[in-house]
């Protein structure tokens, strides 16, 4: 089964990279979160890893489980007690193996790095899977629009306000209304 995970840095803080000219520059930070990701599938045999990306402030990714249907068993040089993980402890390893690489480079231990949960998609279809593959290939160059991006939180601030002072505006209206619909009847 694939899935299609989301994991935000605390604070969605950007400290993995910079998005330059539609493409991710790593940080040192980033090679660490990237390395991490990479050595999933070492550390949990049954883990595939499809397209992924990292942004300046979280990763996108496509994770794959294999069932063990088939009775298939473990080569005895495996451990037996890491083929089973589901997704929820296989993301909790990253984020446990990668923060603690961060917090040693960064001087800074028991800091956390990732937001405590993450969002994760079972990936229905070869439909699903080829959008979910474009939206992870074009993040880059979507950089400068994405809702994750802090240098739109202002202008999406200042848009929540507007709208909330239209709608404050409309209550006495909405009550007038009101009070002209019940005289009527």
């Amino acid at each position: 089964m694939w899935y299609f995970v989301t994991l935000c840095t605390a604070g969605r803080k950007c400290v993995l990279g910079d998005v330059m000219q539609d493409a991710i520059r790593l940080s040192p930070i980033g090679e660490i979160a990237a390395r991490t990701w990479l050595w999933l599938p070492q550390q949990f045999p049954r883990v595939h890893l499809g397209g992924w990306i990292l942004m300046p402030n979280h990763l996108h990714g496509i994770i794959g489980l294999a069932d063990d249907a088939g009775g298939s068993r473990a080569a005895p040089t495996v451990n037996a007690t890491s083929v089973h993980k589901p997704l929820t402890q296989i993301i909790g390893a990253f984020k446990t193996r990668s923060t603690k690489e961060i917090n040693a480079l960064s001087k800074s231990p028991g800091e956390q790095f990732w937001q405590r949960s993450f969002y994760d998609h079972i990936v229905r279809d070869e439909q699903d899977l080829a959008r979910i593959r474009e939206y992870i290939r074009t993040n880059p160059q979507k950089w400068s629009l994405d809702e994750e991006n802090p240098a739109n939180w202002q202008s999406q601030r200042r848009l929540l306000t507007r709208n909330l002072r239209s709608l404050r505006a409309l209550i006495p209206l909405r009550a007038r209304l009101f009070r002209q619909l019940a005289a009527k009847e």
